[in-house]
């Protein structure tokens, strides 16, 4: 049997559409014949790209920001490509409602102002020049103390390892929280306790707040 006009012009959207997208526009075909149309049309997929180790990176230290700067940092691969590596790495993107709602105890709030106005720095992460991820950082040299933090903190916080650059010196220990709900979450929380960084939590605050604002 053979294609009308009309398939033909579907066919000619098989490099651009998912199989299933294309068999739900032609019900009467195969995947067979239409593969077949389209090798004798001319018209191939491009192989998905591989991921380099400078993506993967990106990926485990980006997932929880949100989707549109997660694929504005990662432009060669499609939402589906990211979602299956990350499951591939055993990591997941927290739902919105888990890190908004989230408290500690009075106790943890007290602990992790002290430690956020010592140890920790509220600023923003700049990508690709002109993309702004906003960021919590912790850093220590004494593990003991960040696997108690990462415990408060939960599936926000990945500790990172960073190599002393110099003989006889500690590895540091680091903390990166990029979810702009949980950074809404956390600030809002602690703002009342914290002193030498009350500004930034401030700032940072009114930042997360018209980013949920340009959302709506």
């Amino acid at each position: 049997m053979k294609f009308t006009s009309a398939e033909l012009e579907i066919i000619k959207q098989y490099p651009y559409k998912s199989q299933r997208e294309v068999l739900q526009l032609l019900p009467t075909r195969c995947i067979d014949s239409v593969r077949k149309k389209a090798h004798k049309l001319g018209l191939t997929r491009e192989p998905k790209p591989k991921w380099t180790k400078k993506e993967e990176n990106i990926l485990k230290k980006f997932h929880s920001i949100a989707k549109k700067d997660l694929k504005e940092m990662l432009p060669r691969h499609s939402w589906k490509a990211i979602k299956l590596k990350l499951n591939d790495i055993g990591l997941s993107r927290p739902r919105f409602t888990e890190i908004s709602q989230a408290t500690f105890t009075d106790v943890d709030r007290g602990w992790l102002a002290a430690l956020i106005d010592s140890e920790g720095s509220i600023g923003a992460y700049i990508a690709n020049k002109r993309l702004i991820i906003p960021r919590i950082s912790i850093a220590n040299t004494c593990k003991e103390l960040m696997q108690r933090t990462k415990n408060i903190l939960g599936s926000e916080g990945t500790i990172q390892c960073v190599r002393p650059s110099k003989y006889g010196w500690k590895p540091c220990y680091i903390i990166h929280i990029f979810s702009i709900p949980r950074i809404h979450s956390i600030l809002k929380q602690l703002e009342p306790l914290l002193i030498a960084k009350k500004e930034q939590a401030k700032v940072m605050i009114r930042f997360c707040e018209s980013r949920f604002q340009n959302k709506k």
